[in-house]
């Protein structure tokens, strides 16, 4: 398992991590798994001994079940987490889903009142969806909060497991025609690298039989190394265009641009 720093934190991280959605299987969650304490124990002993020691919880999961599964919920607010941290219980904290805005928020304030600083940021981020890049990308260098990637594979529309030509059953979770659509002009695109992580030529099938080897296949996609040829070829099929201030600074001030920047149109300087 490949580790790597996480932001400006003395933390490395593995290259993948445990998601629990599908850890007491309530709400909508519940089309991910329904995964009880026994078998989540199995799961995430499995994830230890693979080398996976990140695991992913939140109290929207299966209506507070998957933080109940795994320990103890944390409330969020500086300062509680501040002492958990300085009483060692915690050794970094981090932000989910937040927006650039309320991310640089929490930082400003937390500098200022001395409490604990966001370590990591996990935000929703695949070849389909780059949102992430207008402004949560460009925080890292910058603030040295490292990023978690949630839903890498889109939901199954980069994995194989959902197919273009394939309706998902009612077990699935179920992709909107607008996420369709959108995905549609990402995998198999004419002249551009295979995104499908899956077994290649899936005939379309039940989705619980696909889910038993997802685990395994995915963990297998940590050792799996991209060219830089190829990088550059998989950017290109979705890179979102430039606002109207970035293509500024691309344009007139090039030559004197920081790292922060320089991660958001980096790629359009060299084109």
């Amino acid at each position: 398992m490949e580790y790597r720093q996480l932001g400006r934190s003395g933390l490395r991280v593995p290259a993948l991590a445990l998601a629990t959605t599908a850890f007491g299987g309530q709400g909508n969650f519940a089309k991910t798994g329904s995964l009880g304490l026994v078998a989540a124990r199995r799961l995430i002993a499995w994830a230890r001994g693979a080398g996976v020691t990140l695991i992913d919880t939140a109290d929207t999961y299966t209506r507070g079940l998957a933080e109940e599964i795994v320990g103890t919920a944390l409330k969020e607010t500086p300062r509680a987490l501040d002492d958990l941290q300085s009483a060692g219980k915690v050794r970094y904290v981090g932000a989910s889903n937040y927006s650039g805005r309320h991310l640089m928020k929490w930082l400003a304030v937390s500098k200022r009142d001395r409490a604990a600083h966001f370590a990591s940021q996990q935000s929703y981020y695949s070849l389909q969806a780059r949102e992430a890049e207008h402004d949560l990308v460009p925080i890292a260098p910058d603030q040295g909060a490292g990023i978690l990637v949630s839903g890498p594979l889109a939901g199954g529309l980069l994995s194989g497991t959902d197919r273009r030509d394939c309706r998902p059953d009612a077990e699935s979770r179920q992709l909107t025609d607008r996420q369709r659509a959108a995905g549609a002009r990402h995998v198999g695109r004419p002249g551009s690298p295979g995104l499908a992580a899956g077994p290649a030529g899936r005939q379309c099938g039940p989705h619980r039989r696909a889910h038993r080897t997802a685990v395994r296949g995915q963990s297998a996609s940590a050792d799996l190394t991209v060219t830089e040829s190829e990088r550059v070829r998989l950017d290109a099929v979705g890179a979102p265009p430039l606002r109207d201030r970035h293509w500024h600074q691309a344009m007139t001030a090039s030559g004197r641009l920081g790292p922060s920047v320089l991660s958001l149109i980096g790629r359009h300087l060299r084109r």
